[in-house]
């Protein structure tokens, strides 16, 4: 299985095409296309009712940023090479799939599509990007699929959690991925302009690195503390160990405990190995 997790736009770039800004009675006005809007934090910024709880009408910015960069052209194109390298195009599951224009040019190369979108604007306008598509309108927590995808895609989604989600979130779309499938997860780059901005006015920070770093580890994983001592106590009792002084079952517990569990509640030892190969030098 590949994960994917990191891809930096190296090309995309934010142009605000036919825009300018003009003071007007002490206030910044930014003219597009005949329209205008005054910088303020409750006219400018608002966006409507939110879409992820049922609301009317989309974000205007979900629409504007698009149409001012090649992002989409560049992940469209990045997907289509990724799609043609998969040993089997069967299933294409979009988990967050928005209004449903990267569904539809990452399904037209694979014969199913499932997306899961929970907003009702954006699952509206996913119907009829998508018409041929199994459409879900569950959040991905409340989701029953009994289906393996080669492709799975969660596409700047991940803004809309708190980043102590991300990796339970990961976890369980993993569980939908086909043997040799592949994961796909995308964000922005946290150092481009957009996400310094983000973070200039609100201190937080949107990284996949450290989601990457965990998913990349090996290790041994369990909901059960009991078994999960039982693996501790095997690595402790190691017979290279029996000399030195071993902690009691009750403090092996509290650090098991406090330095394992994961955010989910499960026990999570990671298992990583060193491997040292040396080559003999030919014979002279």
């Amino acid at each position: 299985m590949v994960i994917h997790a990191l891809l930096p736009y190296t090309r995309s770039r934010l142009v605000t095409r036919d825009f300018r800004e003009t003071p007007v009675a002490g206030r910044w006005t930014g003219v597009r296309k005949g329209r205008s809007h005054r910088d303020t934090p409750t006219e400018f910024l608002r966006t409507g009712p939110d879409p992820g709880r049922g609301g009317g009408r989309l974000p205007s910015g979900i629409r504007t940023v698009p149409a001012g960069t090649d992002e989409k052209a560049v992940t469209h194109e990045y997907l289509k090479a990724l799609v043609e390298q998969l040993p089997r195009r069967t299933l294409f599951l979009d988990v967050g799939a928005g209004d449903g224009v990267t569904t539809r040019h990452v399904g037209q190369y694979i014969e199913r599509t499932i997306a899961i979108e929970p907003s009702v604007p954006m699952r509206q306008a996913l119907r009829r990007s998508c018409p041929g598509a199994v459409v879900l309108d569950e959040p991905i927590d409340e989701v029953k699929l009994d289906a393996r995808a080669d492709l799975v895609l969660r596409s700047h989604v991940f803004y809309y959690a708190p980043d102590s989600a991300w990796l339970g979130t990961a976890r369980r779309i993993l569980n939908w991925v086909a043997p040799g499938g592949v994961l796909v997860l995308m964000l922005q780059n946290p150092e481009n302009d957009c996400m310094r901005m983000v973070g200039h006015f609100t201190g937080v920070r949107f990284d996949l690195s450290d989601l990457a770093s965990i998913l990349e580890q090996n290790g041994y994983r369990s909901t059960n503390l009991a078994d999960a001592i039982d693996v501790a106590e095997f690595m402790i009792n190691l017979p290279a160990l029996r000399s030195r002084r071993r902690p009691s079952r009750q403090e092996l517990v509290g650090y098991v405990v406090r330095n394992f569990s994961d955010p989910e509640g499960a026990i999570y030892i990671a298992h990583t190995h060193d491997i040292l190969t040396v080559r003999r030098a030919p014979i002279a």
